[in-house]
C-alpha cells in the first residue's frame, strides 16, 4: 500500500519515521472523505471502499480491517433469513439506505464510529 505513494512522499517518510522510533503500528485508523458527488449508499462507492479495505488488510503489520461495511454485510444477511450468501452490500442505493437506516435505529451512535452525515 505504501508503495503507491512512492518512497519519497511525505506520507511514506512520516510512516517510516514513526516506525523507526516507535516500532510498527498494529492499528491504523483512516478518515475517508467522499467526494461531494459520491453517496455512501451507492453500491459503487461501497464496492470501492470494500476494495480499499481489502488492500489495507494485505499490509503485514495490520490485522483485518473493520469498517461500516461489516455492519452493512451483517444486517443484509439478517434481513435475508441469515443466509451466508447475503453477507454483502445491498444491490441498490435504496437497499443500502434502508440497511444504514436500520443500523441507526438500534443506536444512532453505532454509525457515528464509522460515518459522519455532515
Amino acid at each position: 500500500m505504501l508503495e503507491a505513494f512512492g518512497d519519497s512522499s511525505e506520507y511514506v517518510q512520516a510512516v517510516i519515521f514513526v516506525e523507526d522510533r516507535l516500532g510498527t503500528s498494529q492499528t491504523l485508523e483512516l478518515d475517508i472523505q467522499l467526494p461531494s458527488t459520491s453517496r455512501i449508499e451507492d453500491p459503487i462507492t461501497l464496492e470501492r471502499l470494500a476494495a480499499f479495505s481489502e488492500s489495507i488488510s494485505s499490509i503485514g503489520a495490520l490485522a483485518d480491517s473493520a469498517s461500516v461495511l461489516d455492519l452493512i454485510h451483517r444486517v443484509n444477511r439478517l434481513l435475508n433469513e441469515d443466509l451466508p450468501e447475503f453477507e454483502h452490500i445491498g444491490g441498490s442505493s435504496s437497499a443500502n439506505s434502508e440497511i444504514i437506516e436500520l443500523i441507526s435505529f438500534e443506536d444512532p451512535n453505532t454509525l457515528s464510529r464509522w460515518l459522519s452525515m455532515d
